[in-house]
């Protein structure tokens, strides 16, 4: 009979991403242990009211923030701070995307997922897979933006130890359907389920697509990303001890959740998934993206042209858009990404302001010259519907 362990592993997930997502699903260290550049302390751990417990290189006589640092009961910093509840991680220089794919691409960060096995009131077996993604921006809008974010999606297992139904988390509530409706890859000790992280927001669907159910604006998958099985960490209530830790991954806090942000999540022992995964089965609709290709049909507006070059090392892209169809939203703005050709790394995508005929943009990204880039651009209207990526390519220099 094989262990829990081993059906966490054999029933792994596959996470495919959209082409314009900066946020992989990666370790949790990347928030405890980010030193971004002109921030020679690092993230923070502070308590509620900004006092700062623990820093990643702090100063001579101060706490250092690591994964290990983060329990139950008391800090091990000299005073034994009793742990509380309000207490927080800091993302201290704001600047999410690029210190994401910085930590991405360090040894032991990537693409990382948080096993954890739970037998529900009857006994059945639940396997659960928590992500943790550095930031959470709903479709790179400023909606639903928080510091730190935590997803999940959950198989029950039937009598034969096979899984029989699915639940995958989307923003406050999730989808469900049977197994067999669920996509699958061949991994080598089985079938793995298929999990779109949405552009942005990393709510969990069944199929590519639009997704118009999503709260505030639509969610997003192109399937166009890496598609990737992360490692792989089995936890349970207190095991590591950051599992028991009851902070929030993040600083942010919102009087307006998900309109203006949301607040960041605490981690997954916190979420009521974690001790009643069929009360949150029984509680997600069935899937809405199931049996036709998601969000067929809905308005965008116009789908931009563009062109791309290189000025001191930085790409500027040049756009322009059709005349817009007399039904077609009115344009917000125009997400763009640099995605470097066999650098390891996620693109780096940013929103912006553009006028709605034509401009050009320096997008931040550092270019390496040796190295080509696809560039691609979406426009989104101000209702948040997007039209499908224009794509060019950016040869090396």
């Amino acid at each position: 009979m094989s262990t829990e362990a081993e059906l966490l592993a054999r029933y792994s997930p596959v996470v495919q991403y959209d082409s314009l997502e900066s946020y992989a699903a990666d370790s949790v260290a990347t928030m405890t242990d980010c030193v971004p550049a002109g921030h020679p302390h690092g993230n923070a751990l502070r308590q509620d009211g900004g006092h700062t417990l623990a820093e990643v290189d702090p100063p001579a006589g101060e706490s250092k923030l690591e994964l290990a640092f983060l329990r139950s009961g008391r800090y091990r910093d000299a005073g034994r701070t009793p742990v509380g509840g309000a207490d927080y991680l800091d993302v201290v220089d704001k600047d999410y995307v690029a210190d994401a794919r910085r930590m991405h691409g360090l040894p032991g960060y990537a693409d990382q997922v948080y096993g954890h096995a739970k037998r529900d009131s009857a006994g059945r077996l639940w396997l659960q897979y928590w992500f943790f993604y550095y930031y959470n921006d709903k479709a790179f809008l400023g909606s639903g933006l928080h510091e730190g974010d935590w997803e999940m999606v959950q198989l029950r297992l039937g009598a034969s130890g096979r899984p029989v139904q699915a639940t995958y988390a989307q923003h406050s509530h999730g989808e469900r359907c049977a197994w067999r409706d669920v996509e699958q890859e061949d991994g080598p000790d089985g079938p793995a389920p298929v999990v779109y992280s949405a552009r942005g927001s990393h709510a969990s669907y069944f199929r590519p697509g639009s997704y118009p159910q999503a709260p505030v604006v639509p969610d997003y998958n192109d399937a166009g990303g890496p598609r990737v099985r992360p490692a792989l960490n089995v936890i349970a209530d207190a095991s590591p001890a950051w599992v028991a830790w009851p902070g929030r991954w993040g600083s942010t806090r919102s009087l307006i959740p998900p309109v203006v942000g949301a607040d960041s999540p605490p981690g997954p022992r916190w979420h009521d998934a974690w001790t009643d995964p069929q009360r949150f089965h029984e509680e997600a609709r069935p899937a809405q993206e199931l049996g036709a290709k998601a969000g067929v049909g809905l308005p965008t507006p116009p789908r931009p042209r563009i062109a791309a070059s290189r000025r001191r090392g930085r790409a500027i892209v040049s756009y322009e858009f059709p005349r817009p169809k007399p039904a077609a939203p009115k344009l917000r703005g125009l997400l763009l990404s640099l995605d470097g050709h066999g650098d390891g790394l996620p693109p780096a995508t940013h929103l912006f302001r553009v006028t709605p005929e034509a401009g050009r943009i320096e997008l931040p990204l550092e270019l390496d010259r040796n190295r080509p880039y696809t560039v691609r651009a979406v426009a989104v209207a101000e209702n948040g519907l997007a039209t499908a990526p224009s794509a060019v390519e950016l040869p090396a220099a």
